[in-house]
């Protein structure tokens, strides 16, 4: 009879202590608060050996760590969205890696993306890109970015540009006649043009600088990707109130190197990962 009282007494006290059960692969407590009943919560998950599954938002800087990503971590329901805007040099890549696989939902909560990061070079060029600098303004720019002025089209050899070093010669001849008054600009037979300084106190006496009228730039649109040539027109202009002048340079052909540095990277991605994960161009 103790026996049996012991047991009674055993399951009663049983019942009233949290329990564990699973719902859908979910861990839930049920909780016992007397005559106010029972309540059931999911579990902490900081309580758990291991989480139920991974999950979260995962940016990469370069394409090449993207691919890497998600070939590491691809599983079935694995996607690849690749939102492009190629007329304006745009691209967002998203790899949906717990998504859907056919009728059958996955949970979509693990993703990775890749939007192209622009070089300080690119930066550099662009932002400077037809603004008018003074003599001084342009020789310090010409200076900090010489590495980036290459004499020759790799799609174009026949074409030559001023070598980075005449470019920086030109560029401390600036500087150096800063102080000088600009006189006239002068066209050159061979096409080039040349800048006649003169001082202030003596108008007779003066100084000519030969310049170019275009050049060349090679750099890396993005970061970790490869590098297009630019070509580049140098433009001038001079206050004839003040005899100063300003100078500034055009890029041609911009928009059709972001352009063709999406399409690159979106290509590389195709190939790298699109013969076993499906690879969508849109959004979600």
């Amino acid at each position: 009879m103790e026996n049996q009282k012991n047991i009674v007494e055993s399951a009663l006290e049983a019942a009233t202590k949290p329990f564990a059960f699973e719902i859908n692969g979910q861990t839930m407590i049920a909780n016992n608060h007397g005559d106010r009943g029972w309540s059931v919560e999911q579990a902490d998950t900081k309580l758990q050996k291991e989480p139920m599954r991974p999950r979260g938002t995962y940016t990469l800087h370069d394409c090449a760590s993207f691919i890497s990503y998600v070939g590491n971590h691809r599983q079935e329901g694995t996607q690849i969205i690749i939102n492009a805007d190629f007329a304006r040099g745009r691209i967002n890549t998203t790899a949906q890696l717990d998504g859907h696989v056919g009728t059958s939902a996955g949970w979509e909560s693990w993703k990775a993306e890749f939007s192209p990061t622009k070089t300080p070079a690119a930066n550099a060029w662009v932002t400077h890109d037809k603004t008018k600098l003074s003599q001084s303004d342009m020789a310090s720019f010409f200076e900090d970015h010489a590495i980036d002025i290459v004499s020759e089209d790799p799609s174009n050899p026949q074409i030559f540009y001023p070598t980075s070093a005449a470019v920086l010669d030109f560029a401390r001849n600036l500087e150096i006649n800063k102080s000088l008054k600009f006189k006239r600009s002068v066209r050159e037979q061979d096409g080039t043009q040349s800048f006649e300084f003169c001082d202030e106190n003596d108008g007779n006496t003066a100084t000519r600088l030969k310049a170019f009228e275009k050049f060349g730039i090679q750099f890396q649109p993005h970061l970790n990707g490869p590098a297009y040539f630019v070509e580049a027109f140098l433009k001038f202009r001079m206050d004839n109130n003040n005899g100063r002048i300003d100078f500034w340079y055009e890029l041609r052909g911009l928009d059709k190197v972001y352009e063709n540095a999406c399409k690159e990277i979106a290509a590389t991605i195709e190939t790298a990962l699109g013969e076993s994960i499906p690879v969508y161009y849109g959004s979600f």
